[in-house]
C-alpha cells in the first residue's frame, strides 16, 4: 500500500469470501494516504501481535494494543493508522459480504 502497510496473504485455501491475512503498520502508516476513510462490504475480525493500532471506527477513535481484538461492521467508515514507534502488526480475517 502508498504509505508502506502490508497485508500478506496467509492461507489460500479459505472459502471464497474469506481472507485469512497477517497486516504490518509501520510506524507513521494509516491505511490510506490521505487519511480518507475506508467501507466495503463484509466484517472485519483482527488480533493484534505487536505494536499499537489506532482505530477510527465511525465516529469513535480508539487505540488498539498487542494482546488485544476487535470486530467490525466494514461497512462503517474505518481507518487504521500507527502513531507509535513500531511496527503494529496483528492477523486479520476479513468476510467479504458479496449481495
Amino acid at each position: 500500500m502508498d504509505t508502506g502497510v502490508i497485508w500478506e496473504q496467509l492461507a489460500t485455501n479459505t472459502a471464497h469470501q474469506l481472507d485469512f491475512i497477517e497486516i504490518i503498520y509501520p510506524p507513521g502508516a494509516s491505511s490510506t494516504n490521505d487519511e480518507r476513510m475506508l467501507r466495503h462490504n463484509g466484517y472485519e475480525y483482527g488480533y493484534l501481535l505487536e505494536g499499537e493500532l489506532e482505530v477510527t471506527f465511525g465516529f469513535d477513535t480508539f487505540t488498539l494494543h498487542a494482546g488485544q481484538s476487535l470486530g467490525l461492521n466494514s461497512t462503517v467508515p474505518h481507518l487504521f493508522r500507527n502513531r507509535g514507534t513500531v511496527p503494529a502488526r496483528g492477523i486479520w480475517f476479513v468476510h467479504h459480504d458479496h449481495d
